[in-house]
């Protein structure tokens, strides 16, 4: 017979973990909300609208922005009907590789505004992260209309370019 255990330390007080009942998720609004900070690349914690307007979102049904521990990632089957070009960033907080990339990542999403980013928090075991195959970390998923166009893992700055640039070309 074990005695009481430890909590876990995002279950300690004070960390809001400690309200959320076993086996639920928090909800997006429950989270602190990254400031703006008047980039239109830069990332932060979707709300739980999505497509309002006053808010800043495009009104196709994707979150604009997400970052960290993300609360509410989308579905596969969402992913799959989302228009346009995207990028998804499979990573993790502390993942060197990823903290590499990311300054990178910026500028080129700053010189390919038009493609959607959308940074999702992975782990072991996490199903849309396996529903793209993915193993190692940053993994970059380029979708044009929900179709993968380019996936690359632990990429070049030259191979991220290039999967910006597939993306943005018109389809074959």
């Amino acid at each position: 017979m074990s005695g009481p255990s430890l909590p876990r330390r995002h279950e300690q007080a004070g960390t809001g973990a400690e309200t959320v009942p076993p086996g639920a998720t928090r909800q997006a609004f429950d989270r602190p909300l990254t400031p703006p900070r008047n980039d239109p690349n830069e990332d932060a914690v979707s709300e739980p609208t999505i497509d309002d307007p006053s808010k800043g979102e495009r009104g196709d049904g994707l979150p604009d922005r997400m970052e960290g521990d993300i609360v509410r990632e989308p579905t596969r089957q969402q992913i799959d009907q989302w228009p346009g070009p995207v990028l998804l960033e499979f990573g993790a907080e502390d993942c060197g590789y990823c903290n590499a990339l990311r300054p990178h990542l910026r500028a080129l999403l700053a010189e390919f505004a038009h493609v959607r980013h959308v940074r999702i928090e992975d782990g072991k075991g996490k199903p849309l992260g396996r529903s793209f195959g993915v193993k190692l970390w940053p993994t970059l998923v380029f979708l044009r209309d929900g179709k993968i166009v380019r996936q690359v893992s632990r990429p070049a700055v030259a191979e991220a370019r290039q999967g910006f640039e597939a993306v943005s070309s018109p389809p074959a």
